[in-house]
């Protein structure tokens, strides 16, 4: 077909005439005629002596808006009121009592065409939906806001994050001390800061990262992280924390993570404010040195290996390990007592707020045991720390190993709480 076909020209269905040609009949044919509009103008007539309506006011000129004023709020559309001798709307509920709409009656309006009499199932779409007195369409509902969400905090939360977090010192002191130094950034915290909110405010926290930490957890909050963890999978290789959030924590995801490797249900929280009253500091433990990394380092993969049960090393060769022990030398948070380039006695701290510090990775030589070097070894970290670090210590140890427990009680710790840990 040409684009004279378009314009009027040939047509393509044979044996009828053009649109154009055809135009003036069908126009005549929807004239009204003059008779009919004159009897429909002495009606109108009739009908405004019978009911006078005033004059209408010549309305005022429209003012010049100012392009810099903001724009006016659009009137909302008042309902009319109902004229005597019209079909009475059906209200869905009562005026009043219980049921009743706290905005009025809702009704419903009595429509024409296909829709009429089918009342709420009329609408083909919607089902049992109600209408608006307006019109045909269905009132849309405004959705249920839940009391409580979960999601990914980011940088902008951080005084939120950190009033909770500082609310307990003493058992958040591994992840406050993360997030102090780095912030929400996922890349600069190593993992995400989940929050569970409720009422809309901030009251739980959840680390995700190497390990799984739930902080300050409510019941309903540990529930929402556990829904969170099943669906993200398992990228941690522990859960620690708070005994009872944490047992809560392991009883809802034990069945999609498990069997862990190990679980250590009691690990006694112990703390301390003043120095060892009755145990004299070794004066042979201090600082590691930075050049001094070589000797440190098996004394550091010893140790590791005999508490967690696998070795650092195995993975990416020891590279992340390596690195946080480095990290701690350089911060001056690493002592140890070294005799003919062996370690005797080491210990960090690992996390170090300026409300807390926390001691790991309490070692002796297996040689040495025996010897006493736990406690006034201890002694001289906890002097390191009170005077240099912060006002508390705290560490945590399992259950099991009496020996240590009651040598930190000689020191001065007293235990305060207690941690669970689970371990993949």
């Amino acid at each position: 077909m040409g684009p004279a076909a378009h314009r009027g020209g040939a047509h393509r269905f044979p044996g009828r005439a053009p649109f154009r040609a055809r135009a003036p009949a069908v126009r005549a044919s929807l004239r009204v005629p003059r008779a009919v509009v004159a009897r429909g103008a002495r009606r109108m007539d009739a009908a405004a002596c019978l009911h006078p309506q005033p004059a209408a006011e010549t309305p005022a000129p429209a003012p010049r808006l100012d392009p810099a004023a903001p724009a006016p709020l659009a009137e909302v559309p008042q309902a009319s009121p109902v004229e005597p001798g019209a079909p009475p709307f059906e209200p869905d509920r009562p005026p009043g009592g219980a049921g009743a709409s706290p905005h009025g009656p809702v009704r419903r309006a009595r429509t024409a065409g296909p829709l009429a009499g089918r009342g709420r199932a009329g609408h083909p779409l919607c089902g049992n939906a109600r209408y608006s007195a307006e019109t045909d369409r269905p009132l849309v509902r405004p959705p249920v806001l839940t009391h409580t969400t979960t999601r990914v905090l980011e940088p902008g939360d951080l005084g939120a994050a950190l009033a909770i977090l500082e609310s307990e010192p003493v058992s958040n002191a591994f992840v406050t001390a993360r997030v102090q130094a780095a912030g929400l950034d996922p890349w600069r915290l190593g993992g995400e800061m989940w929050g569970w909110y409720d009422e809309g405010r901030l009251r739980s926290l959840c680390y995700a990262g190497a390990n799984l930490v739930p902080i300050c957890a409510t019941p309903d909050a540990v529930r929402a992280f556990a829904d969170r963890a099943r669906r993200t999978g398992r990228r941690c290789s522990s859960l620690v924390g708070p005994a009872g959030p944490t047992a809560h924590l392991w009883r809802l995801l034990e069945p999609s993570w498990g069997p862990a490797r190990d679980v250590r249900r009691h690990q006694p929280l112990m703390v301390t404010d003043q120095p060892a009253a009755h145990v004299e500091p070794d004066p042979l433990v201090r600082r590691v040195r930075k050049d001094e990394m070589d000797v440190i380092m098996p004394a550091c993969v010893a140790m590791f290996t005999e508490e967690v049960g696998v070795s650092p090393m195995s993975g990416d060769g020891g590279l992340l390990y390596q690195a946080r022990v480095a990290e701690l030398v350089g911060a001056g948070r690493s002592f140890a007592r070294i005799e003919d380039g062996e370690v005797v006695f080491k210990a960090e701290i690992g996390a170090a707020t300026p409300q807390a510090c926390q001691v790991q990775g309490v070692w002796v030589a297996p040689e040495h045991r025996g010897r006493g070097l736990s406690e006034t070894g201890m002694a001289a970290v906890l002097r390191y720390a009170l005077a240099d670090i912060a006002p508390v210590v705290s560490l945590y140890v399992n259950d099991y190993n009496a020996p240590a427990r009651a040598a930190y009680r000689r020191v001065g710790f007293r235990e305060v709480g207690a941690f669970m840990s689970v371990l993949f």
